[in-house]
């Protein structure tokens, strides 16, 4: 597609600076003065801080100069108009968009490879998403996102919202049976994109959606969400390589089945699966992720209780780090625990169900469960 650009600096700039960096051949016939160059054509606004940059081709110079001269509504529509209102210019980056209009012009807009992702994210928003505005925002110490969803005038903001619920609560089982299929090369792509369905869970655990004060103006659902700065890179890079990774994959093919990782003679019991040695590394990870992670490495599946955990004033996002090397398990799971010894985290071992219960043992001794004391 040609894209044209509006550029408004912060402080006036001197009409010889702005030639020197946009040079071309001063053409005045349009009524406006404008400057044209072999790929694009520029105009100066009056106020010294206005630059118009447009392909130059066709009849753009007429419209460009036409619209330096007249004052008119924009022909962009409602609903980016509406979003665009709540956007904020401060945030790192923010896309407005129609999911309809993305899938009507793929064509003009990606390659070929990025058209069954851009297809998936349509049908994930539906029918019902009229206008879509996503800004992030990665500071020193939190990761930022907020989504605006503009709703169609069929559905109401309360439908909407209760809608984009159920779709969050699905988004990391729908990740992870697609991830099954891939079969990345590399042992540390294996990893990131492996850990992309826990990291999307973190994510929308930490969503919270609102709807506007007043659903009959305010047309709109927001989804707001909080996360530790590390988040950011390790969300674009996982989910970056998975992207890539899908461009690469069968996904009508059914998932490989799970191999055992010990043969046939894999210990049985949770903790003497939990002495495997495994490869710590936690850099600011989230205390969910540590967990999840380790519950990869020793196919286990870790079972956090959220309201034992609040309860002891502590959350899932608690960042971890712990540099240990290969170790057993266990080890990792003992710098954990040790590190929140006075808030009485603690693990309790499900044998009948194959899963460990993140717990404290306050709600352990409250519920009749018996505390695992890691060795």
């Amino acid at each position: 597609p040609d894209v044209a650009v509006v550029v408004r600096t912060v402080d006036t700039q001197p009409k010889s600076v702005l030639l020197e960096k946009f040079p071309g051949t001063a053409n005045e016939t349009h009524g406006y003065p404008l400057y044209e160059g072999e790929t694009h054509v520029f105009a100066f606004g009056k106020d010294g801080r206005t630059i118009a940059i447009a392909p130059n081709r066709l009849n753009t110079a007429s419209e460009l100069a036409e619209s330096m001269l007249v004052s008119r509504p924009a022909v962009t529509k409602d609903g980016i108009l509406d979003l665009l209102e709540k956007t904020d210019r401060e945030r790192h980056f923010t896309i407005v968009f129609e999911p309809a209009d993305l899938n009507l012009h793929q064509e003009a807009l990606v390659p070929e490879n990025v058209r069954p992702f851009l297809n998936a994210l349509v049908l994930w928003f539906g029918d019902d998403v009229e206008t879509v505005a996503w800004s992030l925002h990665r500071g020193n110490e939190k990761f930022f996102s907020q989504m605006y969803l503009r709703n169609q005038h069929v559905w109401t903001p309360t439908q909407l919202q209760t809608d984009m619920r159920e779709k969050l609560k699905r988004l990391p089982r729908e990740l992870y049976e697609a991830i099954l299929k891939m079969q990345p090369k590399s042992l540390a792509y294996r990893k990131l994109v492996g850990r992309l369905p826990a990291m999307a869970m973190a994510f929308t655990h930490q969503t919270l959606p609102a709807i506007g004060a007043d659903p009959q103006r305010d047309r709109f659902v927001q989804l707001t969400t909080v996360l530790p700065e590390r988040a950011a890179p390790n969300l674009a890079l996982a989910s970056l390589l998975a992207w890539d990774e899908s461009t690469r994959t069968d996904f009508s093919r059914q998932a490989p089945s799970p191999q055992p990782t010990g043969g046939t003679d894999e210990p049985r019991s949770l903790a003497e699966r939990l002495k495997k040695p495994i490869d710590i590394e936690f850099k600011r990870t989230p205390l969910q992720e540590a967990f999840q992670y380790i519950g990869d490495e020793t196919n286990i599946v870790f079972d956090i209780d959220g309201d034992a955990l609040k309860f002891a004033g502590m959350t899932q996002n608690m960042p971890q780090n712990d540099a240990l090397g290969v170790v057993p398990a266990t080890e990792a799971l003992k710098a954990i625990l040790n590190r929140y010894q006075k808030e009485g985290l603690a693990l309790v071992l499900d044998e009948a169900a194959g899963k460990v219960l993140v717990t404290t043992k306050a709600f352990a001794e409250k519920n009749g469960q018996k505390v695992w004391e890691v060795k």
